[in-house]
């Protein structure tokens, strides 16, 4: 397969000047580690390390993931392994009307209107909303965003993202994609105004959302790091997934569906990552987890070449407005270029709003933006 790319020729030099800083100050970073730990040396050389150490974190060059090294996988596409990290941390927040609790890794947003209606999309990662799309949204009138990925390839980025969604005044879902790094998002979200960080929920690391009698697992990032622009990305292994289907700790009677970076493989012309003749680009580890755990449905980012073409289980398509509870979407990019589909049309960048109500999901409208 020949891959493509769609930058433009100043977007991919900063993007190559930027990784080449990012490994230099990455490198930096180790040497200081290492030789924060020899004891002979001079009290100005440790000084001098210990300076080094902190400009790694001040400009945030160095995405270094802050867990035990049981989360990291090396190889070929190294990578964090960000199902088995730690949950988020118990809580209550509030955001206009709707309250969003956590205990014990389980998200449950509650206070929201039936139907619920809700702007999906996933980030470009090069570089952070622009106005327009913002006021398309709040035009819209969602009452939940949810954000699939490409939070940002830097941290300044990441940090402009998420600030720009937290000025909309509706809870937002992030959830890490196959570029994203846990710990550059964890630091744009402690970058946030007060006031504002509550509007952004990071479900990462969450074991569910659940949003009524429907409950959404989250699986962040991409099988074996494949996509990973770094070793501080977030990926799974297959281990992860069995894990997470031998702890089933679900409610029992809700429905399930998948919250993915990356899209399951499914047998059917139809199938949300099926591209025809035969070939199929999701992953089939999380197509087993999914039929493992009864979840029919899901939201994803990835492949875009099936980007907003919705399909109601794996041989039929779904038609705009109608509900199915196996409904199955790759949500639109919110800026950046065009995405050409595997049929050679292009999709304009923008968001789904899709309507969650008594019958499943449902594609109310596609916002273009170009």
């Amino acid at each position: 397969m020949v891959l493509t790319s769609t930058l433009s020729l100043s977007e991919a030099l900063d993007r190559g000047l930027n990784l080449l800083q990012t490994r230099a100050l990455r490198g930096a970073c180790a040497v200081a580690a290492v030789n924060t730990t020899k004891s002979t040396w001079k009290v100005r050389t440790r000084r001098a390390t210990v300076v080094l150490s902190w400009m790694c974190v001040w400009l945030s060059g160095c995405d270094a993931w802050p867990g035990g090294s049981d989360l990291r996988v090396e190889g070929a596409t190294p990578y964090v392994r960000c199902l088995a990290d730690e949950p988020p941390a118990d809580g209550v927040k509030r955001v206009g009307g709707a309250r969003i609790r956590t205990r014990n890794g389980a998200i449950a947003i509650e206070g929201l209107r039936a139907p619920v209606t809700v702007a999906a999309f996933a980030g470009p990662g090069f570089e952070p909303p622009a106005k327009t799309a913002l006021e398309a949204i709040a035009a819209a009138r969602p009452q939940l965003l949810l954000m699939l990925g490409g939070v940002g390839d830097t941290p300044a980025i990441a940090a402009s993202t998420l600030a720009a969604l937290a000025g909309l005044p509706v809870p937002t879902l992030i959830l890490a994609g196959g570029r994203d790094s846990p710990n550059r998002i964890q630091r744009a979200l402690e970058g946030l105004k007060a006031g504002q960080a509550d509007r952004i929920t990071d479900v990462t690391t969450s074991t569910s959302v659940s949003i009524g009698g429907d409950t959404f697992i989250p699986v962040a990032g991409s099988l074996g790091g494949h996509y990973a622009l770094d070793a501080e990305a977030c990926g799974y292994g297959e281990s992860d997934l069995r894990s997470r289907a031998a702890n089933d700790v679900l409610p029992a009677k809700s429905r399930r569906w998948l919250l993915a970076w990356e899209a399951p493989a499914s047998d059917g012309e139809a199938a949300v990552a099926h591209v025809g003749g035969g070939v199929e680009l999701g992953s089939a580890p999380l197509g087993e987890l999914a039929r493992a755990l009864g979840a029919r449905g899901g939201l994803f980012a990835w492949p875009e070449v099936q980007v907003l073409r919705p399909s109601a289980g794996a041989h039929r398509r779904a038609a705009l407005g109608v509900s199915h509870a196996d409904f199955q979407l790759v949500v639109p990019r919110l800026s950046g270029p065009a995405i050409e589909r595997s049929d050679g049309s292009r999709v304009a960048p923008g968001f789904a709003l899709l309507r969650l109500d008594s019958p499943g999901l449902s594609l109310l409208s596609a916002h273009a933006l170009q």
